[in-house]
């Protein structure tokens, strides 16, 4: 695990240092642009493993009838025999790897040169506590796979805050393209999924091996749960600003 975390680690350490060079510098600095290239890339890989994970559990008819039983069934981790007690080598290796980004992204806020507050901090320092844990004991399962899908919208945030402090694509077409792919990605995978994952932890709380481990892990569900609610509130206020200022324009 810690050579998997320490590689990542220096990876998106490299890959920054490879991006500062390319990339435009301008009044925000020389490091915010790469670090949310890295972030974009990192999420990207994570949702990829976790897509590559989920697939295999998804039936044609959830996704003919994706609010049906079946079709919860197929995507949630409803099975705690195998997916609870048992944490699989890709889960290892997504959990290290998202450790990795972690550390790096963590240094980068901390020092100042990267975006972030008390959100993120609490966002980071507990998504890594728990991670921790699972690793140690080899728990955890599908859900590593489940939380890592709420990625797929981190690309299009980070582009539209790209294109922000460039500054001359609000209202273009690329914008607004990457604006609502954030708005309907973040809902359908952070604010609709992520309380369907924290009752899944909760009814399956006998399967898990370590119930202070099953605790911690409900317990930062419920507060993921609540930060993507918050965040979603916060892109609609942005994004409903944003109109209101086009069309005052226009």
């Amino acid at each position: 695990m810690l050579p998997v975390v320490a590689a990542y680690a220096a990876l998106c350490v490299g890959l920054h240092s490879a991006a500062a060079r390319r990339l435009p510098k301008g009044p925000f600095g020389s490091f915010l642009l790469p670090n949310l290239f890295v972030a974009a890339a990192h999420a990207a890989i994570l949702f990829l493993l976790a897509a590559s994970r989920l697939a295999p559990r998804v039936r044609l008819s959830a996704l003919l009838t994706p609010f049906s039983r079946a079709s919860l069934e197929a995507l949630l981790p409803l099975e705690p025999s195998t997916d609870v007690a048992a944490m699989q080598t890709p889960e290892v290796v997504a959990a290290s790897v998202l450790l990795g980004y972690l550390l790096y992204d963590t240094g980068a806020v901390a020092g100042g040169h990267a975006s972030g507050g008390v959100a993120l901090m609490l966002h980071h320092g507990l998504g890594a506590a728990l991670w921790s844990a699972m690793l140690a004991s080899r728990c955890g399962g599908v859900y590593i796979s489940w939380v890592h899908l709420a990625e797929g919208s981190t690309p299009f945030l980070h582009a539209c805050s790209a294109m922000h402090k460039i500054g001359g694509y609000e209202g273009s077409r690329t914008f607004s393209f990457c604006a609502a792919a954030l708005l309907v990605t973040f809902f359908l995978l952070r604010v609709l999924s992520a309380p369907l994952c924290f009752a899944s932890v909760v009814r399956h709380r006998a399967a898990w091996p370590s119930q202070p481990l099953w605790a911690f892990a409900a317990a930062v569900s419920a507060f993921f749960v609540a930060l993507n609610w918050f965040w979603f509130f916060k892109l609609a206020q942005r994004a409903r600003g944003g109109g209101k200022r086009a069309r005052k324009v226009e």
